[in-house]
């Protein structure tokens, strides 16, 4: 024959059993708290992280444009170092149609003419 179980026993069976229900709930509670502050952690950290790529990629697309354009501008100082190289190449082939005797002059300077500043003021006395 079953053993018959009195009310309280009952009651404190049921309060137990509720105990342990909402100790597993506040248990879960605490778990899904702890595991969405890590995936928040987790997100922040790969923000940071992507942010940091981003920066990088775009400071090496920076100095890869800086390079480019230095390699554009030495090109183009090079072009124009060859012209003129090319240019005074020719030049001293031919002979020169002016000589620097003809295209000195020789300057004309009016003679000196003091004026009032000829005679000298008198010296001081002290």
């Amino acid at each position: 024959m079953a053993r018959r179980r009195s009310p309280w026993g009952e009651f404190l069976r049921a309060q137990e059993q509720r105990r342990r229900q909402e100790a597993r709930a506040q248990q879960e509670w605490l778990t899904a708290n702890r595991r969405a502050e890590q995936a928040m952690v987790r997100a922040q950290r790969e923000a940071q992280q992507r942010a940091a790529a981003d920066a990088r990629e775009q400071e090496r697309l920076l100095h890869e444009g800086g390079v480019a354009e230095a390699a554009r501008l030495s090109d183009e100082v090079e072009q124009r170092v060859n012209a003129l190289k090319a240019l005074l190449a020719s030049s001293l082939a031919t002979a020169p149609g002016l000589s620097f005797a003809r295209m000195r002059r020789r300057g004309q300077a009016p003679p000196f003419q003091p004026g009032s500043r000829a005679v000298p003021i008198p010296a001081p006395r002290w």
